[in-house]
């Protein structure tokens, strides 16, 4: 061809029936953007003895829980032959025993295992082997001594029946680990040490996707024994104290049945904030930046490149055929992952950004919002202690993966912000000090936010209707009463305010801004509904005064007044904090387009 020069193009046929169409024999551009990680700061993680031991502490409250349900008293009444809260006679304590047995056995050897690093191999080896005899002696005999007959089961079937559910789970742990016991004593499957893994950004295809490959099966790994341990968890704390029930007892069938599920979905919560940490998850997040993304591209005749394994990363915005398909390289760093591949695909969604630590705090949030609304429509005294109970143990975990998905939210930030400057222009230390100087003011900012939010909606709900706590309702209507006859003004202009309609529009601008304030995510429409809180306050404090209560009945007003007011504050100094940031990043992208064209000058 006249004026231009030939180019080869042959086709060829791969072994996997691909169709090969190269462009040209140029090599691929090289000037793609490199992708920089960052080292999450070091967090605060328990040993496995001090996690056994937390894990302990949730068994024993879970297992006294269902106890409770089932052996509960009227105590109260005058009649009543019970001093007690619960018939403890009727709990077998054998049954007990082997609970405690099953689920505390990790503790004791973890705590002998600690306590003799000094020995030899051959005597530490001897003293766990007597542990485990010692707790297959213990389990035994607590088995055998569990009164079947007691229980209303009469004849072989039923004691049959019972011995079936309490080695029903051993089926379970045989078909997870087979007949190994070192996972019966041993926790390290949940834990991530640095010799089993470490990434190397190498870019070579082949290699990130073996990595990728290696990381998924430990990651469905860890979620498989997740899964068993937090139903063996449920099944010998909720579910064989109800199993083993006298029939003459007279329990809630709904709500024992509800306690083994929220055993369930916390243990399992608890259990994810320890095998899926913060460490664990950085090396998915890695490995999923280098493995990017491929979009499948209508019509198929628009030329293309080939795709094979050995082919070095692909540029974003290269388009490849591959298995009669096109697809468009996405992102903005070198693909390495295979076109048309889902497992690929769903690795680059849920690991590439922080998707992944906000589902784990998302599903527990769901939890702790589930559990509210069960405590908000229960009336029972015990059931309001139970469900109580078990919101107070979940703050554990509930702050341990709210703490994760924010510092790893923030410093992924900073690492594409970093990646797409350029190492030169936006420094390491300058990342650091955008999480260290941002991140605590941010924490309270959200933490004061979704607080005060949720409380002004629970007190806005229950100042409009009754559905929530009646005698509440009708307390509010009596105070509205008074406060209708105080309000600024009203004497002044002759003008009487009905209390129906002054307590529903406070009730009503109540939930309307705590809502804003727990859940819109613009920061003005934030500071309009807090200050909206703020007068709304001062207006019954002043209602407060104007009719003269006590001091305790002020002092509620006076305390959300002031939160109010501190969230102000913090919010100012967070904002603050974020424009001398931006001022330091725009600098240093003033100094780094400078010193470049500089050096350019000197080129030329």
């Amino acid at each position: 061809m006249a004026g231009g020069r030939r180019v080869s193009r042959v086709i060829t046929k791969s072994s996997n029936n691909v169709m090969i169409f190269p462009m040209d024999d140029r090599p691929p551009p090289t000037n793609n953007l490199i992708m920089k990680h960052i080292r999450l700061p070091p967090l605060p993680r328990e040993s496995n003895l001090m996690f056994e031991m937390i894990l302990l502490f949730h068994v024993t409250i879970f297992t006294s829980l269902q106890f409770l349900h089932l052996y509960r008293t009227v105590w109260w009444l005058p009649q009543s032959f019970n001093s007690t809260g619960m018939n403890f006679h009727l709990i077998d304590g054998n049954l007990v025993v082997f609970t405690m047995a099953v689920l505390a056995r990790r503790v004791p050897y973890l705590l002998l295992k600690s306590l003799l690093p000094s020995f030899s191999h051959w005597m530490l080896q001897l003293v766990l082997t007597l542990h485990m005899l010692v707790w297959l002696l213990i389990t035994s005999y607590s088995l055998v001594s569990v009164k079947y007959d007691d229980h209303g089961y009469k004849g072989h079937v039923n004691t049959l029946l019972h011995l079936i559910y309490l080695f029903w789970p051993t089926l379970l742990y045989l078909n997870v680990y087979g007949f190994s016991l070192n996972p019966l004593f041993e926790s390290e499957e949940l834990d991530m040490n640095e010799s089993d893994h470490h990434h190397v950004c190498s870019g070579i295809s082949n290699q990130i996707r073996d990595e990728v490959e290696f990381l998924r099966k430990s990651f469905n790994v860890r979620m498989r024994r997740i899964l068993v341990q937090a139903t063996l968890i449920a099944y010998y704390s909720s579910f064989l104290p109800w199993a083993f029930v006298q029939p003459y007892i007279h329990y809630e069938l709904w709500f024992v049945t509800q306690h083994l599920v929220l055993t369930w979905m916390l243990s399992f919560s608890l259990l994810l904030s320890r095998a899926f940490c913060p460490d664990f998850s950085d090396s998915l997040h890695k490995v999923a930046c280098h493995l990017g993304r491929w979009s499948r591209l209508r019509p198929n005749h628009i030329p293309s490149q080939s795709w094979h394994p050995d082919h070095p990363p692909f540029p974003p915005g290269s388009i490849v055929k591959h298995q009669r398909e096109l697809f468009k390289a996405e992102g903005y760093v070198p693909i390495t992952s295979e076109p048309g591949n889902q497992t690929h695909t769903r690795f680059h969604l849920i690991f590439s950004g922080s998707s992944f630590p906000r589902l784990l705090l998302g599903y527990h949030v769901s939890l702790i919002i589930i559990s509210l609304l069960i405590l908000i429509r229960i009336t029972e005294w015990y059931q309001v202690i139970s469900v109580s109970t078990l919101l107070i143990t979940s703050l554990f975990t509930f702050v341990r993966l709210g703490r994760d998905f924010l510092v790893v939210w923030k410093m992924y930030q900073a690492e594409e912000v970093i990646t797409l400057r350029g190492p030169s222009n936006v420094s390491l230390s300058l990342s650091f000090y955008y999480i260290k100087r941002k991140m605590p003011s941010q924490i309270v900012l959200k933490s004061l936010s979704i607080t005060l939010g949720l409380f002004f909606v629970f007190l806005g709900i229950v100042k409009v209707t009754s559905v929530v706590n009646k005698d509440l309702h009708k307390d509010m209507r009596r105070e509205f009463v008074k406060y209708a006859r105080v309000f600024p003004l009203a004497s002044t202009v002759g003008f009487k305010v009905p209390s129906k309609w002054y307590r529903r529009i406070t009730g009503g601008l109540e939930i309307f801004c705590g809502l804003g304030l727990a859940l819109f995510p613009g920061v003005l429409v934030k500071r309009a509904m807090n200050g909206i809180l703020l007068l709304m306050n001062l207006l019954g404090v002043y209602s407060h005064f104007m009719v003269d209560e006590k001091f305790e009945r002020t002092a509620p007003a006076l305390v959300f007044f002031f939160m109010l007011s501190c969230r102000l504050v913090v919010e100012f100094q967070h904002e603050k904090k974020q424009r001398k940031l931006q001022e330091m990043l725009d600098a240093a992208a003033t100094d780094y387009d400078g010193l470049k064209k500089e050096i350019g000058e000197k080129i030329d």
